[in-house]
């Protein structure tokens, strides 16, 4: 009876240690996927003037992620725009 007590404890440990690494291995994954992702900046600033830990760095990296996200989503790419011109054609066309 012990020695099934023992075994069943060490499966345990080796599950509770499995997915620990696990979770190490999809945090690292997560981390470089998200590193990798290109933004598309209309403008790019160049930051490099500024050390890393500024108040400076940090809005100029600001500036150009909400520059990117202004460019990705202006013009013909807007998705809220193509929503709302679908529901006025359909509007349109069920009030005919």
């Amino acid at each position: 009876m012990r020695k099934e007590e023992n075994t069943i404890k060490i499966k345990r440990k080796k599950k509770i240690k499995k997915n620990k690494i696990m979770n190490k291995l999809l945090y690292l994954i997560l981390l470089i996927l998200v590193s990798t992702l290109p933004l598309n900046a209309a403008e790019n600033n160049d930051c490099s003037k500024h050390s890393k830990f500024s108040k400076e760095f940090i809005s100029c990296k600001s500036d150009n992620i909400k520059s990117g996200i202004k460019n990705k989503f202006s013009g013909s790419n807007n998705p809220i725009d193509k929503i709302i011109n679908y529901q006025k054609k359909a509007w349109s066309e069920a009030n005919k």
